[in-house]
Formats: C-alpha cells, structure tokens, sequence
C-alpha cells in the first residue's frame, strides 16, 4: 500500500483529481448564491444549506483527495518541518495552514450551520482557493513532469538542491 499511490501515474491520477474536484468546487458555489436567497425569504439556515448539494460532496471529495495528496508527498512536508525550511516555501506553507483552516470550517460544518460558520468559511475557503491555484502554478512543471517522461527528484534531492541555491 505503501508505493501504490507513491508511483508516477497514481500522483498523476491524484493530482488531475485534486484540479477537477477544486473546478468542481468553485463552479458549485453558486448552490450557495441560491441558498442565501432562500434565507431571506425566511427559510431557516438549516433547511438552506444541506449537506447532499454538488458543493458539499464535491468539497468532502476534494478534502480526501488533498489528503491523499499530502499523504504521497509527506517525506517532502517531514523535511521541510524537520529542517525548518518554512522560510523557503511559504506558498506551501501557507497552504497548510488554510488548509487546516477548511478543516476546521468543515467541523463547524458538523457542529451546525450558523451564519458566522458560513461566512468563516466562504471567507477561509476564498484565501484557500487562492493560494492552492498559486501552489498550481508554482508546481505546473511537476505535474507537466508526471505527464511525460521525465523522473521526479526525490523531496530530499529537491530540498538539498534548494539549500544549494
């Protein structure tokens, strides 16, 4: 299990998963457009916001998948906390902790839909969805990499090239 989802085409796989589900996730917010209205017709929060809508099982998939993802590149995320290399790789640092932040909005989420959890995370998952088409960009070449036939550099190769610079 440990190499199944470690190989080329499996990161692959995750990663064009990961860029459908957050397309998916953007373009589905509109869901909450409509539910906002139903909320000014006197509609309860409760019966607005369901969790069955495209968003929120998109977004569930979403989060799984991302957590696939940080679980295949973990040796790289164990360097960059071991060695305290934040500094270096704020975007991915800054990632991480919004992350956790749509985590905690998503507990929230099972504690009860209030108006102050809706609008933590509309306002989290804005930054969120920011900073991870950064963190794609950033990363663009990998991925083209994964595509083709080119190796990937181990996270330890990648961390000592950067210490190098």
């Amino acid at each position: 299990m440990k190499t199944i989802l470690k190989n080329k085409t499996n990161k692959l796989a995750v990663d064009l998963a990961m860029i459908l589900c957050l397309t998916g996730s953007i373009v589905s917010t509109s869901v909450f457009e409509e539910c906002k209205n139903a909320v000014f017709k006197g509609t309860s929060i409760g019966e607005a916001f369901k969790w069955g809508t495209f968003h929120c099982i998109i977004s569930t998939l979403f989060l799984v998948i991302i957590l696939v993802h940080i679980w295949q590149h973990w040796s790289l995320i164990n360097t960059i906390v071991s060695r305290k290399l934040f500094g270096k790789n704020k975007i991915l640092t800054i990632a991480a902790v919004l992350f956790m932040l749509m985590m905690i909005s998503f507990t929230l989420y099972l504690t009860g839909i209030t108006r102050s959890t809706i609008h933590f995370h509309s306002l989290v998952a804005h930054f969120f969805v920011f900073f991870i088409i950064i963190h794609l960009a950033v990363n663009f070449k990998k991925l083209f990499l994964l595509m083709g036939k080119g190796n990937c550099k181990l996270a330890t190769e990648v961390v000592k090239w950067r210490e190098m610079k």
